[in-house]
């Protein structure tokens, strides 16, 4: 299910520029596993005890993990990924992720519509 454009804007807001850029292929490649509490628990308190994450709360790790599943699952990794290109915010590495990323995103779509 696709997301409305404030549901899109408040999903990656929440989760934030660089972390969607971070984390949005390694999500997808698992999204279904994120269905197991489990093994998102896990997911999330990895990210949170990393020591390089921005939050002080694991909430706040939660709350940036939900976002970009919820961003996966309607979708809307193309217009994630464009969005942080597009970021004046972001530095030039993370938007060269980004870019990256998409081109790799695009790429294996139009493979798959091919076959």
């Amino acid at each position: 299910m696709k997301l409305n454009d404030k549901q899109f804007e408040d999903a990656y807001t929440a989760a934030g520029a660089w972390f969607v850029v971070k984390y949005i292929d390694e999500v997808k490649k698992n999204i279904e596993k994120f269905n197991n509490t489990t093994y998102k628990n896990k997911f999330i308190e990895d990210i949170f005890n990393n020591g390089n994450g921005p939050d002080s709360k694991l909430s706040g790790t939660r709350t940036r993990v939900n976002s970009i599943i919820r961003i996966v699952k309607s979708d809307c990794i193309n217009e994630a990924l464009k969005k942080a290109i597009n970021s004046n915010r972001l530095k030039n590495e993370i938007r060269e992720t980004a870019k990256n990323k998409l081109n790799k995103v695009t790429f294996l779509t139009s493979e798959n519509d091919i076959n």
